[in-house]
């Protein structure tokens, strides 16, 4: 209730208690005869805390403010966006000569591809050592199991002819027994010469067997015959090594071949970085607020080439003394009233300054999602919060709170009679007032008349229009 309907309620009061007086003065009523009511408006006696509204007023701005800058300079061959455009973040703004940068990437992409090839000769020629290796073990193995079979057969042989030594040796002994038992005889007459030669020749014979059989040992024990099967046998062997210095040699020029790759491939990462330096891009989503060059300028890797905002989300930038800023903490919510929007918004208080300005003042910020955009920079806006000024108190009617001697009382609508109660005022707000006193929630305080009102009076409660 503001304050000229009270005015009123009360100038009403005031002459509805006049024409009751004048009415009984007119009827010659005396006051033993009928006792005055005074008209009054009342509100029950609540209970809980006293809060106050609490507003401070600032300006809209961009969550983020951005500079888009160009990574390196040169001549703008295409823009490709004005101001007031709506971007996402990796769009694509402009576009700076790159008729270098792109030959320089075509040049190392070839070098890439002729280390490639190289890579792969590599790796081929490492594959086809591996494969003669495995040829030379083959042979060196296959060397190896000749050698072998020619000793044991050597063996085998000298076994043999050690049996027809003996043998022979002893038909040698005998054919010589032979011819002295025959010589003997043929010395007496009683064999015939013939018999006594072919005992001779028989003797002969047998040494020219045990001869020959002996030759044949000689031949048998001798290195000549494995010499050569030896031979191949260490030759393989150096083929073996002579493979094995290859696969060496291999592996070392596939990681050459390799390491020659991976240089190419930098040095064509690089040459692609420098060919996207040469486009200019979004580094937010938002709105395009500045473009500072046109087609055929220079850009600079210095100065911004265009400014960026972001509008889905803002923020009221305000400045509180330290006695607002103890209602305000920073993840709270708050409600905001912008100039030019009937309906109220919702923020979050995102940042509360723990120092203050040389004004002593301190800076608050409170998000607002704006996802229609319908808040844009520079709007004025207004922060409104809610203080708790008394917690758990009773709380009366402002206006129910009269001085009286001095003192602050309330009147008590109890059973038609006005029943004063003094009150101590623990915090005054403009609708309401923390006290405390002889009274109870629920209790019925007179809010209108009661400036016309002494403890006893009779009272009439009217309806509020």
């Amino acid at each position: 209730m503001n304050k000229r309907t009270r005015l009123a309620g009360l100038l009403s009061i005031i002459a509805f208690t006049g024409i009751i007086t004048g009415c009984n003065d007119s009827e010659g009523a005396t006051d033993d005869q009928q006792e005055t009511k005074t008209p009054v408006e009342v509100a029950e006696v609540s209970f809980g805390s006293l809060s106050d509204e609490n507003k401070v007023t600032g300006t809209i701005i961009p969550e983020k403010e951005v500079n888009a800058i160009a990574k390196a300079p040169g001549e703008l061959t295409k823009v490709m966006v004005e101001k007031g455009d709506i971007v996402k973040r990796g769009d694509t703004l402009a576009q700076i000569d790159a008729t270098d940068e792109r030959n320089a990437l075509e040049q190392n992409q070839s070098k890439l591809k002729q280390a490639q090839i190289g890579l792969e000769n590599a790796i081929a020629g490492k594959q086809k050592a591996q494969k003669n290796l495995q040829q030379s073990k083959a042979s060196l193995r296959q060397a190896e199991a000749s050698l072998d079979e020619a000793k044991e057969k050597q063996q085998n042989n000298e076994d043999n002819i050690e049996m027809d030594i003996e043998n022979a040796k002893t038909a040698l002994d005998q054919a010589k027994k032979n011819k002295e038992r025959m010589e003997a005889l043929f010395d007496d007459g009683l064999i015939s010469k013939k018999d006594f030669e072919d005992a001779d020749k028989a003797l002969k014979d047998a040494q020219n067997a045990y001869d020959k059989v002996k030759l044949n040992k000689e031949q048998a024990t001798s290195d000549v015959a494995l010499a050569s099967l030896e031979a191949s046998v260490d030759q393989a062997e150096i083929g073996v090594d002579l493979a094995k210095s290859s696969i060496r040699e291999a592996d070392i020029g596939v990681e050459k071949a390799r390491s020659s790759v991976e240089q190419a491939q930098l040095s064509v990462d690089s040459a692609k970085e420098k060919l996207q330096d040469k486009t200019i891009k979004a580094p937010i989503s938002g709105e395009i607020s500045v473009v500072n060059n046109e087609q055929g300028e220079m850009a600079s890797n210095q100065e911004p080439f265009a400014t960026i905002v972001s509008m889905d989300t803002v923020k009221l930038e305000v400045q509180v003394s330290p006695a607002q800023l103890d209602v305000l903490k920073k993840g709270d919510s708050a409600e905001i009233a912008v100039a030019g929007i009937d309906k109220n918004v919702t923020g979050t208080i995102a940042y509360v300054a723990s120092t203050s300005s040389d004004a002593g003042l301190f800076t608050v910020e409170a998000e607002i999602d704006n996802d229609d955009h319908s808040l844009r920079p520079g709007m004025v806006a207004t922060l409104v919060t809610d203080e708790v000024l008394v917690d758990k108190s009773l709380l009366v009617p402002s206006n129910a709170v009269v001085q009286v001697e001095g003192k602050s009382v309330v009147f008590l609508a109890v059973d038609g009679e006005a029943v004063q109660k003094e009150v101590d005022i623990v915090r005054q707000g403009t609708e309401s007032t923390a006290v405390k006193g002889d009274i109870e929630k629920g209790d019925q305080v007179v809010t209108s008349g009661q400036s016309l009102l002494e403890d006893g009076n009779s009272v009439k409660i009217m309806e509020e229009d």
